[in-house]
């Protein structure tokens, strides 16, 4: 679980910083933070308004982040169009190198190398004998 809360964290990062993130808070019984005004964390400024405003609540007080994501079709979709548009411009560089695909673990090396064992004793005899 700590494994997957690290990863999507990565994850988010990597999104916020291509934009695609918007953080939006609410702090109940606050004027600008109040559930109605959907304030966007856009600016150092608001976020240190938010840790001053949500720093004096009592514990019992629910306050809610909401991340918005940007969707992935309509980026790719862009990103695309834009790809398109350099070709047919006459401008050929290669789109920017992209994060390379994730290697996969010990554990998947060792369930495929186990895997393919088993297909080798299943090849060689006859499991059901």
């Amino acid at each position: 679980m700590e494994k997957e809360n690290e990863s999507f964290g990565v994850y988010v990062e990597k999104q916020d910083l291509n934009g695609n993130v918007q953080w939006f808070v609410k702090v109940p019984n606050d004027h600008m933070f109040a559930a109605n005004q959907k304030q966007q964390l856009e600016s150092d400024s608001i976020f240190k308004q938010f840790v001053a405003v949500s720093s004096k609540l009592k514990d019992n007080c629910k306050i809610s982040c909401c991340l918005v994501q940007k969707d992935p079709r309509v980026i790719a979709k862009r990103e695309s169009a834009f790809s398109q548009l350099r070709v047919a411009h006459g401008n050929r560089d290669p789109l920017p190198p992209q994060d390379p695909h994730p290697e996969p673990t010990e554990g998947a090396v060792s369930a495929e190398a186990h895997y393919k064992i088993i297909q080798r004793l299943f090849a060689a005899t006859d499991p059901c004998k």
